[in-house]
């Protein structure tokens, strides 16, 4: 799942809609990659970036927050994505 992220041409496509991925599956992935890895930026980031995709905007905003100033902004296809 992480991978296909991180390709190049899925920046141009919704990966819930391209992929068929459940978001409920998603969270619990990425939930599990943050209690193995707690100090990895590019996890929380890539499930904020997920939630978004995925059209969960409050999981999105509560991830944002938690993140502050450590959001890692390789996860988002471009500047404007991000903000």
């Amino acid at each position: 799942m992480w991978a296909v992220v991180y390709t190049h041409w899925y920046k141009t496509d919704n990966i819930f809609r391209q992929f068929q991925l459940d978001y409920p599956w998603v969270k619990r992935r990425m939930e599990a990659l943050r209690t193995a890895y707690p100090d990895l930026v590019e996890a929380p980031s890539t499930h904020c970036c997920m939630a978004f995709q995925a059209g969960k905007k409050s999981a999105a905003v509560e991830l944002f927050n938690e993140l502050g100033d450590c959001v890692d902004k390789e996860t988002w296809a471009d500047e404007a994505a991000f903000k």
